[in-house]
């Protein structure tokens, strides 16, 4: 009887894993390649032209009428060129259904991309479409494009640290430093480490390299061999 059991809870704990690393991810896959469709349909088609790279100032962040499940909110999409040209989709906010849904989500305390400031999100390194799963992967200078209705922005990996889940300096507008005045436009993505126990977190900075006006083009970073 105890043997039955002890078989009958292997099964079950053995399908929850199934579940959770292989289905969760397919399921997220297909959500984030609708979400990308959806998000790029609502946007004015870019110029075929490769854009001139600009470091003046940004244009304001401009929203994204996009048609998304369980009223998401859109800030555009993130292109990782060293992914062989990985697109996910950028929602607003970091609940667990923007998490789950396979996003890449915005934490809504920090500036809009393009901003002084940081500009924070965070993904899923494992199950729900694993978006962040190979963080680990990028190198110092990598670009990462964030595709909003207005512009690109070119951001580039300037380092990155495992933390604790209570050092949310990491958000802060000058990460690490809080009270500090920015004057530089960054980055930081945040995700669980290590795999499968998730007890820290992955952290990767960046800072604003250049950006480009849709209406000029797409930058050379998305361009195919950049």
């Amino acid at each position: 009887m105890i043997g039955e059991l002890l078989l009958t809870a292997g099964v079950v704990v053995g399908l929850y894993i199934v579940w959770q690393l292989w289905w969760t991810d397919l399921q997220g896959f297909q959500r984030q390649d609708d979400a990308v469709a959806a998000i790029t349909e609502a946007f004015a088609g870019p110029s075929e032209d490769v854009g001139d790279p600009r470091t003046d100032e940004p244009p304001d962040f401009a929203a994204v009428d996009a048609t998304l499940p369980d009223g998401m909110v859109a800030i555009g999409t993130i292109h990782f060129p060293t992914w062989g040209g990985a697109e996910l989709p950028l929602l607003e906010g970091v609940t667990p259904d923007v998490m789950d849904f396979g996003a890449v989500g915005h934490y809504p305390s920090t500036v809009m991309p393009g901003e002084v400031g940081n500009f924070a999100a965070a993904g899923h390194r494992q199950t729900h479409g694993s978006p962040l799963g190979r963080i680990a992967r990028l190198e110092e200078g990598d670009p990462v494009v964030v595709e909003t209705a207005n512009a690109y922005f070119v951001y580039r990996v300037t380092g990155s640290e495992i933390v604790l889940p209570t050092e949310t300096d990491v958000l802060a507008p000058v990460p690490r430093n809080r009270g500090a005045e920015p004057t530089e436009r960054l980055m930081t993505l945040t995700t669980c480490h290590p795999f499968n126990y998730s007890t820290h977190r992955w952290i990767t900075y960046f800072e604003l390299d250049h950006w480009v006006d849709r209406a000029d083009g797409v930058p050379v970073e998305l361009t195919e061999g950049a």
